[in-house]
């Protein structure tokens, strides 16, 4: 079969994140182990397994043969061939300290890569059944009542009118890293509206798409935490600046960013990010 146009891999995305999302739903704030991976900050429950499980084998029907890098799960090829060219980046639930805990701020991300490029994005919150998706032009966004309404909405276009959202290394044990950090949160804290952290990337980034939030940013998160809200972002006419902190990895997959919606110049957090090169924002440890 010949590769799916982004328009249908958008349609794609956009129908296994609703069907991962009813079990995700039907599962919340149910007993659940929880278990750790690297450390007790990177949570993991039956459910995200169950869930990457359930996205990989849809995925398989619909684009046999395409890789599929999960959280869970790794990088691994689909069963069946056709679709060699396209990758999917799954993050079956992003925010899993949040689902543990009871905490309705989470989403199913998905998206859509061919030769390198990410083409169709989906990002699902299970719980009010918001859905965020797009091909590679157009995004669209279905609002808690079900109606479909295009990605972007006005947004602020000054930061002081804004929200910001992001995860920053409060952990971090070099006492000199700490004290610019502090630093720098208090110049964010000074030039928006309000600062959230509320733990999921993907979703952060998805509400700056529709201009629900003006500003996200993160100084470590994976790839699969950010291709789909990436696109998302830049798809609705926001800006992503990134960060790759000596990675190496590509723009569309970094480890730190500034996100900001279309009509909102996020100058004072880019400056923030600019100049944390040599501190808090280095490159990150071998351990990390």
């Amino acid at each position: 079969m010949p590769t799916p146009s982004p328009a249908v891999l958008a349609d794609i995305a956009h129908a296994c994140a609703i069907e991962a999302g009813r079990y995700i739903s039907s599962v919340f704030r149910t007993d659940v182990d929880v278990e750790t991976k690297a450390d007790a900050h990177d949570p993991v429950t039956r459910h995200d397994r169950e869930t990457e499980a359930l996205i990989s084998a849809y995925l398989a029907r619909h684009t046999p043969g395409a890789r599929i890098l999960g959280e869970e799960g790794g990088t691994r090829s689909l069963a069946g061939s056709g679709c060699e060219e396209v990758s999917w980046i799954v993050d079956p639930i992003d925010g899993t300290a949040n689902f543990a805990a009871g905490i309705a701020y989470l989403a199913t991300s998905i998206a859509a890569e061919v030769s390198g490029r990410v083409v169709a994005a989906c990002v699902h919150q299970p719980i009010t059944t918001e859905c965020y998706w797009a091909d590679d032009h157009t995004g669209w966004r279905t609002t808690p009542h079900g109606h479909v309404r295009a990605l972007r909405r006005p947004g602020p276009t000054r930061e002081i009118d804004a929200l910001a959202t992001g995860y920053f290394p409060h952990r971090d044990p070099d006492t000199t890293r700490r004290h610019a950090l502090a630093d720098s949160l208090a110049r964010l804290a000074d030039a928006y509206a309000s600062l959230r952290s509320p733990g999921a990337c993907a979703l952060d980034l998805a509400h700056v798409a529709a201009g629900f939030a003006g500003v996200a940013t993160a100084t470590f998160v994976q790839p699969w935490d950010v291709a789909a809200g990436f696109h998302l972002v830049r798809v609705s006419g926001g800006r992503v600046h990134t960060y790759d902190r000596g990675t190496g990895r590509p723009a569309h997959l970094s480890p730190a960013f500034v996100a900001s919606a279309a009509g909102l110049d996020a100058a004072t957090a880019r400056e923030v990010f600019d100049e944390a090169g040599d501190t808090w924002l280095g490159p990150v440890p071998a351990s990390a």
